[in-house]
């Protein structure tokens, strides 16, 4: 009486022929299917601008971190992206009710700083 399981050669007949055809489509319809991604789509034709589809890009930067400043502009150049600077602000230089709502004791100097500057940054 034989057997109704497929026998080792037809399983591999049959994965080797599924493959085949999924080359052969591929190939057929690949340029279909990858036109969007490498070539042929325009979508993104709104980011190729040098602010990258937003109004504007802030950098925050301490003034006396030139060497960040330095690398952040000799990027930007390269890649032709256009951003603005804001400049970190001093701990010592916020006053007491502009701290953040909660419990500001915990951050550090350059916490408050830092937030202070990304406050600064959203007015713009």
């Amino acid at each position: 009486m034989p057997s109704s399981s497929p026998s080792r050669y037809q399983r591999i007949s049959l994965r080797l022929t599924v493959f085949l055809a999924f080359v052969l489509l591929l190939l057929k319809f690949g340029n279909v299917i990858g036109a969007g991604v490498f070539a042929g789509d325009r979508s993104s034709d709104g980011i190729a601008n040098q602010t990258l589809g937003f109004e504007n890009i802030f950098v925050l930067n301490a003034p006396w971190r030139t060497d960040r400043k330095d690398a952040m502009s000799l990027a930007a150049a390269y890649n032709k992206i256009q951003f603005e600077w804001v400049d970190e602000v001093q701990e010592e230089t916020i006053q007491e009710k502009a701290y953040p709502p909660g419990n500001h004791r915990k951050l550090s100097p350059g916490g408050l700083g830092s937030w202070r500057a990304h406050m600064d940054a959203m007015r713009e």
